[in-house]
């Protein structure tokens, strides 16, 4: 049995437990790229819960248990986490954008898209910005970038694509 908790891989959760998609569904529309196949071998197979429930603009707690409480499993208490997005930051108002890319192809053709921004993040100057289109926020890549020092915004689109900035200070 799989326990279920914020660090639980959402590909090993529907690989584990397939009617929880359901669940993931009534609880968030952002939840509906799961249905492409494409991003369930890929983004779902190193996305955790936290960074699921970030995508989807969900309380980890309120997620997790959720979650929990269709697979029989009991609630648990979590500490909540900052919001990483809180207000535009003032580098985004006088930077230089360095690159742009969008892997919404990239993931359409079943590519995973990780590698190929962090080379273009490891070669932008400092105080630069690139601007990373996706059909979601890259909640696994903005992991590593802040891992790696990089400062983050990011915005929804009116065509429901999201521009995630990062910005290396």
């Amino acid at each position: 049995m799989l326990e279920i908790t914020p660090q639980t891989k959402v590909g090993e959760l529907l690989d584990t437990y397939p009617e929880l998609e359901k669940k993931l569904l009534e609880l968030s529309p952002k939840f509906e790229h799961l249905k492409n196949p494409i991003l369930r071998k890929t983004v779902a197979k190193i996305a955790t819960l936290q960074q699921a429930a970030q995508i989807a603009g969900l309380a980890i707690e309120e997620l997790v248990n959720a979650l929990r409480k269709e697979a029989n499993q009991d609630q648990i208490q979590l500490e909540a986490q900052n919001n990483i997005n809180p207000t535009k930051p003032l580098w985004l108002e006088d930077c230089k954008i360095y690159s742009e890319i969008d892997i919404r192809p990239l993931i359409d053709s079943g590519e995973h898209p990780i590698g190929q921004v962090l080379k273009l993040l490891d070669k932008m100057p400092k105080g630069e910005v690139l601007i990373v289109m996706a059909p979601f926020f890259p909640s696994p890549l903005a992991t590593i970038a802040k891992e790696k020092g990089y400062e983050l915004f990011y915005m929804d689109n009116p065509d429901s694509s999201v521009s995630t900035y990062f910005f290396k200070p």
